[in-house]
């Protein structure tokens, strides 16, 4: 069996929805995620969980004796654009793993090694296209392939810049990955990536740019639907047709939802349901379409909660950064990159 680490450094306030995090964690006892954090709240811990504490400013300091020029690690978001180098920065903490990754806060886990498979892991050299979870095979070549020239934007000029390039999901790593001879694995239909942009608890449309990376999604949204936790599986509940239908995936990401906890948290709850913006806790209700339709709650976004409003919001530099990404997606869908 190939041994997996997930990477997970987490600065500040664990989220209220964290104990349920740990919770499917627990149900996948054949992968480690090794923490880093300042938050000493006395969590239920599980045995596949490795925590380390320490204040933001040791991990800064961490992270800086890696590289022999002056990096920008103002705030802790700002890790998410280090974690391509996460094999590197972390190494001494890798020993005896085959793969390693990272991933995010707001996911539910299912059944992973329903999916993460021996002949899945032997075959490729990184797995997945999304932040919220990859991983890479750890061997050298892999974990130096963030200093690659050829990206897009240079590893020195992300790490020494304090905006965020979303450095984990660029395409261009993608691109010079495959160039470079790295077998890749991924399958959009495995995860729950769910769209924040759209009404209801809907799934993230993959546009044919990602078809140059080998991806695809061919399972459809649904009007009325909902997900389900249960017992470390994770279902979607849908109707179609006038009847209720169900189907499974590998992980959900809650992806900027705020979510509220309805019900108690315990060490021992084998249900979750989850709605638009609510996490029902052990909730007995019987799965049938009134139910669906109820929780699905598909009101309109609000154009405070929209993808164009975010952008707004964005300094001039990191408006720059995004118009940039986005010519190279359209150079690559037409052929020019």
């Amino acid at each position: 069996m190939h041994k997996i680490a997930l990477i997970q450094p987490y600065f500040g306030k664990f989220p209220d929805y964290f104990p349920l995090h740990l919770h499917t964690i627990a149900k996948n006892p054949e992968i480690t995620w090794i923490f880093f954090t300042d938050d000493r709240t006395n969590y239920n811990w599980t045995e596949n969980t490795q925590v380390h504490y320490m204040y933001f400013n040791e991990m800064q300091n961490f992270v800086q004796k890696k590289f022999d020029f002056q990096i920008s690690l103002e705030r802790p978001y700002k890790l998410c654009d280090f974690r391509p180098a996460f094999g590197y920065i972390f190494s001494e903490y890798l020993n005896g793993y085959d793969f390693w990754g990272h991933c995010d806060l707001d996911v539910l886990w299912g059944n992973m090694s329903k999916y993460l498979t021996d002949d899945v892991l032997e075959n490729h050299d990184f797995l997945f296209r999304t932040g919220h979870f990859r991983l890479y095979r750890n061997i050298e070549k892999m974990n130096q392939a963030f200093k690659n020239p050829k990206l897009q934007f240079s590893y020195k000029e992300i790490f020494t810049h304090n905006e965020s390039y979303c450095f984990d999901e660029m395409n261009s790593r993608q691109r010079e990955l495959l160039k470079a001879g790295f077998r890749y694995y991924d399958n959009d239909n495995l995860e729950a990536d769910t769209d924040p942009f759209l009404p209801g608890i809907k799934l993230r449309e993959v546009s044919l740019t990602r078809r140059k990376y080998k991806t695809f999604r061919t399972v459809q949204n649904y009007e009325n639907q909902i997900f389900v936790w249960e017992n470390g599986s994770l279902f979607r509940y849908y109707i179609n047709n006038e009847t209720v239908n169900k189907d499974e995936f590998m992980d959900i990401h809650f992806l900027k939802r705020k979510m509220n906890i309805l019900g108690d948290i315990n060490d021992n709850c084998d249900r979750i349901i989850i709605s638009p913006h609510n996490l029902h806790i052990d909730i007995d209700s019987e799965i049938n379409e009134d139910l669906i339709i109820k929780l699905s709650d598909n009101k309109e976004v609000s154009l405070q909660e929209s993808k164009f409003y975010r952008f707004l919001n964005y300094n001039s530099t990191e408006k720059l950064i995004a118009l940039k990404k986005k010519l190279f997606d359209i150079a690559v869908k037409i052929g020019l990159k």
